[in-house]
């Protein structure tokens, strides 16, 4: 069964929310993004971002994306499971 828990983070100066659904999957745990606004929709709706076994958090595909919005995103899924960035 899927958790959703909501997340917040900051790119380019203004706040974001955005919904994430968490699933197991075989041999990661998978974080999708929605729920987000505008142009974010159109950067982040289609990446996952993956927690391998050994703690590490990544998006799936990272071509196009920029670097501070990545990271952002990636410390707050982190913050809310408990894991690091």
């Amino acid at each position: 069964m899927a958790r959703i828990f909501t997340i917040e983070f900051a790119y380019e100066g203004i706040l974001y929310n955005a919904l994430v659904t968490e699933r197991a999957q075989p041999f990661a745990t998978e974080y999708r993004l929605s729920m987000l606004s505008g142009e974010l929709e159109d950067l982040l709706s289609a990446r996952k971002v993956l927690l391998s076994p050994t703690g590490v958090l990544a998006f799936s595909q990272r071509e196009g994306l920029p670097g501070r919005l990545m990271e952002s995103v990636l410390q707050a899924i982190a913050l809310h499971v408990g894991t690091p960035a």
